[in-house]
């Protein structure tokens, strides 16, 4: 967004600091209290914890000119990780080969990006899910991994013209598009947030003990807020040098 508004602003205060967390910290979520334990959070800095696919997109926006994007994806693609969670995750997929080749248009990553999307197709799209174990997400199972991996099979037809990516990524998104669940109609009108001046206590973080946090009660337009109840700090702007918990 920075570079599209040319706004320099925009990077210094948005841009710059997401890079730089997303560059150095070990897993997405950070917090330097060691009493902290909810969903797993690190204190290290032990980067990047940024995907290959937003190493690559790095590396492309800065026109290709900074080989450290590309030697940080050639050694995550060589490793395993834990981004998030406690969930390991396999560097050398055939979605992290497609971004490879991408990046540096070698046709062995592309090679193996087929051989493995193929492979990939015969476990988990000719058959089906049965079960909230989708072994490609591991132990973190979420909203897409009830279809197969239906944006990145499109973007590797695109790269093959291989009808039975497509194939698979058409039926991947129609089956995403059946569940995903688009109502109430967002009103057009603005949402009270923070009513009273007090932020929401959800009952896991009363659970632990959490004290009330408090914060000015705003009206803010409803189609900015995912829920009437957004946490006010989600809606301020991150911090210089990244974000902790």
């Amino acid at each position: 967004m920075s570079i599209v508004r040319d706004d320099a602003v925009m990077f210094e205060k948005r841009a710059y600091p997401l890079m730089e967390f997303m560059l150095s910290r070990e897993k997405f979520l950070f917090s330097l209290d060691s009493l902290q334990k909810i969903q797993s959070p690190s204190r290290r800095l032990k980067g990047p914890v940024a995907p290959l696919s937003e190493l690559g997109a790095l590396y492309s926006v800065f026109g290709k000119s900074n080989p450290v994007y590309l030697r940080l994806m050639e050694k995550e693609y060589k490793m395993a990780r834990v981004r998030n969670l406690d969930v390991k995750e396999d560097g050398a997929s055939w979605i992290n080969a497609m971004h490879l080749y991408k990046a540096t248009g070698d046709q062995y990553y592309l090679a193996a990006a087929v051989s493995r999307a193929r492979a990939y197709l015969r476990s988990r799209v000719d058959q089906p899910q049965t079960a909230f174990n989708d072994p490609f997400a591991g132990s973190f199972f979420f909203w897409p991994a009830f279809t197969n991996r239906w944006i990145e099979l499109s973007q590797l037809y695109e790269l093959t013209g291989d009808q039975s990516f497509l194939d698979a990524a058409v039926a991947g998104a129609r089956h995403y598009t059946m569940f995903t669940w688009m109502a109430p109609k967002i009103p057009d009108s603005l949402v009270t947030v923070n009513k009273g001046g007090k932020a929401p206590m959800y009952w896991y973080l009363r659970s632990k003990g959490h004290a009330q946090m408090y914060y000015p009660e705003e009206n803010a337009p409803a189609w900015r807020l995912p829920k009437p109840d957004l946490h006010p700090n989600l809606l301020a702007p991150p911090p210089a040098t990244g974000a902790s918990l």
